[in-house]
């Protein structure tokens, strides 16, 4: 379960302190270039934002970062998946794919 997820159901609101934490438990081991292991605290999560984003692209507003237009093109291979009653090929654009400086941000 994906920790906001956990987080609200167990009453945390977004906005409380904490929301969108991993606790350490979840955080993930590096290994440094001297092979030592680290662990390293997940970036804090916001599913707020990207709903929002979402949201407003879908009216037709605003700009839609390359993620969140990724996961707009694959809703609807799955729109069309269910109007053709069928499989089908899923094939981003190429511009769509993560570039070097969208994983860094």
């Amino acid at each position: 379960m994906d920790m906001q997820e956990e987080q609200l159901l167990a009453g945390v609101a977004p906005g409380d302190e904490g929301f969108g934490v991993d606790p350490e438990r979840n955080y993930g081991t590096l290994m440094t270039g001297n092979g030592n292991l680290e662990k390293t605290p997940a970036e804090k999560g916001n599913y707020g934002i990207f709903y929002s984003e979402l949201v407003q692209h879908l009216r037709g507003q605003g700009y839609i970062p390359r993620d969140e237009a990724c996961t707009v093109k694959i809703i609807e291979f799955i729109g069309e998946s269910n109007r053709l009653g069928r499989i089908v090929d899923v094939r981003l654009p190429p511009e769509l794919y993560p570039t070097v400086g969208d994983l860094e941000r």
